[in-house]
């Protein structure tokens, strides 16, 4: 089987960083922020969210 390889960048102030390489504030920030989007989401889609935990027991 082939082997899959991701990687993530953030452009942050013009320069291109890996995810790997950011500060722990900046990876607060961006939980902080993916948390809130998230829960917003699913607040206003909560069907979304019921097909999530189906998906979760298959």
């Amino acid at each position: 089987m082939a082997e899959l390889k991701v990687s993530f960048y953030l452009i942050k102030d013009g320069e291109i960083k890996k995810i790997d390489k950011l500060s722990d504030e900046d990876i607060k920030i961006m939980s902080e922020r993916g948390s809130r989007v998230m829960s917003e989401y699913f607040t206003q889609h909560p069907q979304e969210f019921l097909k999530l935990g189906r998906a979760c027991k298959a």
